[in-house]
């Protein structure tokens, strides 16, 4: 994985304003790798998500931060955790076999073109489970053996189904919660986009400088000068 000029990440965010939160991470790690979107699309989701997370450690540190609302009194209530721990859970192989009630199931994990192809085609959530499915003894099964088969590929792929655990520290009330890693690494982009574009608006009317010349500076440079026009 390659790291990103401040330009360069913000042109994947302006690709991105618009787009789907599954295109977002494609295109993401499809310019991080030098692959393409159809490659990565290919990838199990923990391991997409395991890149994401890489991504995160390397462009704004090493640490999660979350917040969630307290089901139980309703206050606010934060968390960290380590990207680090969190990588230790990605042991994905690429193929799997389930017995299960007299079937024999080989399966491979979700990855993002499943998830796109049901998306785009309205389908059921039991579509996107048989878009895993390489070889059924039992092409008929039910869906109480769907529901089971859902278990299963979640089991295969752990970092695909991140929770976090919170404690209220007001009512001592305790919960999990899911971890979308898409929707947060996303989210801390357009964080930064912002930011950015602040500060080249900022530089740009005080000293003319055009918005390359601005992000080519180290961030320390740049706000040396922003702490100037303050002044």
């Amino acid at each position: 994985m390659r790291d990103f000029s401040a330009a360069e990440l913000l042109d994947i965010w302006e690709r991105g304003v618009n787009a789907p939160q599954v295109e977002r991470a494609l295109d993401l790690l499809a310019a991080a790798h030098g692959l393409s979107s159809d490659d990565i699309a290919s990838w199990p989701i923990g391991t997409r998500d395991a890149r994401l997370l890489e991504f995160r450690e390397r462009t704004f540190g090493p640490v999660l931060e979350t917040l969630a609302e307290c089901p139980h009194c309703g206050n606010t209530t934060e968390a960290a955790v380590r990207i680090a721990d969190l990588l230790a859970l990605d042991k994905t192989d690429s193929q799997h076999e389930w017995h299960y009630d007299g079937l024999r199931i080989r399966f491979r994990p979700v990855n993002s073109a499943d998830i796109l192809a049901v998306i785009r085609s309205g389908e059921s959530e039991t579509a996107l489970l048989e878009r895993c499915i390489i070889e059924n003894d039992a092409p008929n099964a039910t869906p109480i053996q769907h529901d089971a088969f859902a278990l299963v590929l979640a089991d295969a792929d752990p970092l695909a189904d991140i929770t976090l655990d919170y404690e209220c520290p007001d009512c001592g009330g305790a919960w999990t919660a899911p971890l979308d890693v898409v929707s947060y690494v996303w989210t801390e982009i357009a964080a930064w986009a912002a930011r950015a574009l602040d500060d080249v608006h900022r530089l740009a009317l005080a000293y003319g400088w055009p918005e390359a010349a601005i992000l080519a500076l180290s961030p320390a440079r740049r706000a040396a000068y922003l702490e100037r026009i303050e002044s």
